[in-house]
């Protein structure tokens, strides 16, 4: 886990047990463009743990400046960011970054609403 610690600085109780690692996921609500250290301490633990490859989840990519740049020199595989906010013409190019549309959640929740029925049941 990516708790800000290494594994190795947990009591040996919660160490966890070698295992060999294949493919992982970092999963966030919001990667700013920064890529946070937290995040960047994450995926270096996760390949030095044995990781074939570290890829990232993200709700809402903010992804400005030099983020898509830093996103192709990171140890990640991809990224993955839902278009909550309109990717720039560099992630939008980049193979390390992968834009999915959330464009049909939203319009079945919009007519959900108008036809007065539950949204709830749309994550059943």
């Amino acid at each position: 886990t990516c708790t800000g610690m290494h594994p190795q600085q947990l009591p040996r109780v919660l160490q966890p047990k070698p295992q060999p690692l294949r493919r992982s996921l970092l999963v966030h609500q919001v990667l700013e463009a920064s890529l946070q250290h937290t995040k960047k301490g994450c995926q270096a633990a996760l390949m030095e743990q044995g990781a074939k490859s570290v890829s990232a989840y993200v709700t809402h990519g903010v992804l400005s400046g030099s983020a898509v740049e830093r996103i192709e020199k990171s140890v990640l595989k991809e990224i993955v960011i839902a278009d909550t906010i309109a990717p720039d013409s560099n992630a939008a190019k980049s193979k390390a970054v992968r834009v999915l549309s959330v464009a049909h959640v939203i319009g079945e929740a919009i007519r959900r609403i108008a036809n007065d029925e539950s949204i709830s049941k749309m994550f059943d």
